[in-house]
């Protein structure tokens, strides 16, 4: 969650003005259709009203420079090309800053110009007025149907958006945020969301916030943005590491950067665990199917026990019957077994050796089968562990490569790359010591490489019992091996798994020489002989 209230832009104001306040803008330069860019030397104000995430911010990073001419930029540069920032302004506690520009034109007169910024969602704006606020220009521009408050389009007269009449929180009292607190004070006050007041525990800390500096910060969990807010004090309980940040600039681009992240690796994510969940269902159908089709096919050694019982007694059968009673000598009894009348003897006794060897080979068939499949269920559930484990969209990428190699996901359109570039795609973790290296897999391809290119007969190869995980290969001189080395690695092994934490795992260690692929098995699958075992909690 971004927290951002009137309180947090009144302090993200305050650093603006003793950054940028007084400079003159240099160039101006309209990245997308919802953000724009002032430059003032070195450093940037940026502007988006993208309706995801609305915001300004100071930067660093040159903007990048697109072909296309926007309407608006054209605004922009007539209107504030070399003009300084001479005062920012905020509409009361509201989410409204008002930047006030002076300007020299050809004529010698000095012009004021004002560029309004709101931060109201999908109605977020940057609007262009002259010095007694008529509207030159906008980013958005709305119909009277889409917004009948007020009018937003050249010529007309600025009105700020309609807000509730409320008190400033600057000037409340002890006994009023005591007898407020539990009704709310977002209800009543200007510049302070519901998450805030909720989260203010005394008065004094209310006054904290108020009067302390801009504290960019955020607040992670599982290496997850669960907070980012700028104000001193508020805080949250659950929480794994906090990060702060030197200015509300690099806060916002870590922000962007992070949650883009976590936004493109959560749909990579969905697009392999999606499908392969699915195939995975398949397949474990087609084992169900099986299984149902062995207790057909179950009493098949009958027929051809019947066959020798026939074939004993051809002598004695009739033509043209349907059935005959006779003694069965592998189970000392008598037993009817049923004829086809139209069959003679000798073709019946066929028929039974024929249903036998059918159904022989059938068993045989499903035997194989439910090894394929099985071992298909274990690859795409080892693919499955590697995607939640995952923490790139690099490596995500890879797998989905993998995928659409093994006929999993659909092929996008790219053009064909050489053997060579494959391979330089094709990576390892690589953990150096002076006396040793560790190497390990994240996926079955960097498996596969790690065990099969990179390892060499005399080095150690790792892999946690009967679960999905990496390929890990320690290399070092014998002599140098000891116990806390191996344990390093295994470790390594069980971390890399998609064994539940605390849990109680197997690592079996061996020689690489003693490591072998299946024919035609699955990428990352292996056999190994001669192992160690290692034991430890994940």
């Amino acid at each position: 969650m971004f927290y951002l209230d009137g309180i947090s832009l009144e302090k993200i104001k305050n650093e603006f003005e003793k950054e940028i306040l007084g400079k003159k803008i240099g160039k101006i330069s309209q990245e997308t259709a919802l953000s724009v860019t002032l430059n003032f030397g070195r450093t940037s104000l940026v502007f988006s009203c993208a309706s995801s995430f609305p915001i300004c911010y100071l930067s660093e990073e040159k903007s990048q420079k697109l072909d296309i001419q926007f309407n608006f930029l054209l605004s922009l540069r007539k209107y504030f090309s070399n003009s300084a920032l001479i005062k920012i302004e905020q509409l009361g506690l509201d989410r409204v800053l008002i930047f006030h520009f002076k300007k020299m034109n050809e004529l010698g007169e000095v012009k004021i110009y004002k560029l309004y910024f709101e931060l109201m969602g999908k109605h977020s704006n940057l609007i262009i007025t002259d010095e007694k606020n008529k509207i030159l220009d906008l980013l958005k521009r709305f119909s009277l149907e889409e917004n009948s408050f007020r009018i937003l389009l050249p010529g007309a007269d600025y009105k700020q958006p309609l807000f509730t009449l409320k008190k400033s929180l600057f000037e409340i009292k002890e006994e009023e945020f005591s007898s407020l607190q539990e009704e709310g004070l977002h209800i009543n006050y200007e510049g302070i969301g519901k998450y805030l007041a909720q989260s203010l525990s005394n008065f004094t800390n209310l006054k904290n916030i108020l009067e302390g500096e801009i504290e960019p910060k955020i607040f992670l969990k599982n290496d997850k943005i669960i907070l980012a807010t700028v104000l001193p004090e508020l805080s949250i309980s659950d929480y794994d590491d906090i990060l702060y940040f030197e200015n509300f600039g690099k806060f916002v681009e870590y922000y962007m950067e992070k949650t883009l992240l976590n936004s493109t690796i959560e749909s990579l994510n969905y697009k392999i665990v999606g499908t392969i969940s699915k195939k995975i269902k398949k397949l474990k159908k087609i084992l169900l199917n099986i299984e149902l089709d062995n207790q057909d096919k179950e009493n098949y050694i009958n027929y051809k026990n019947y066959g020798d019982i026939l074939s004993a007694n051809i002598y004695s059968l009739k033509k043209y019957i349907s059935s005959v009673t006779l003694f069965d000598f592998y189970n000392n009894v008598e037993v009817e077994i049923d004829l086809d009348s139209k069959l003679t003897p000798q073709k019946n006794i066929e028929s039974y050796y024929k249903k036998y060897n059918k159904l022989k080979r059938g068993l045989e068939s499903n035997k194989r089968r439910v090894i394929e499949v099985s071992e298909e269920i274990e690859y795409l559930e080892s693919v499955i562990s590697f995607a939640q484990i995952t923490t790139t969209s690099e490596n995500l990428k890879s797998i989905i490569s993998e995928l659409e190699n093994g006929g999993y996901l659909k092929k996008e359109s790219q053009p064909k790359k050489k053997k060579k570039e494959l391979k330089k795609e094709c990576k390892a973790v690589f953990i150096e010591n002076e006396k040793y290296s560790i190497i390990y897999g994240r996926n079955n391809i960097e498996n596969e490489f790690v065990t099969f290119k990179i390892a060499i007969k005399e080095d150690l190869w790792f892999h946690i019992r009967n679960i999905p995980g990496s390929h890990v290969v320690l290399k070092i001189k014998r002599e140098d091996l000891t116990d806390e080395i191996i344990s390093e690695a295994a470790q390594l092994a069980i971390k890399f798994s998609s064994a539940k934490l605390g849990d109680k795992v197997i690592v079996d260690y061996t020689y690489r020489k003693n490591v072998s692929k299946p024919k035609g098995a699955k990428i990352g699958n292996v056999i190994f002989k001669n192992s160690k075992e290692f034991i430890g909690v994940k």
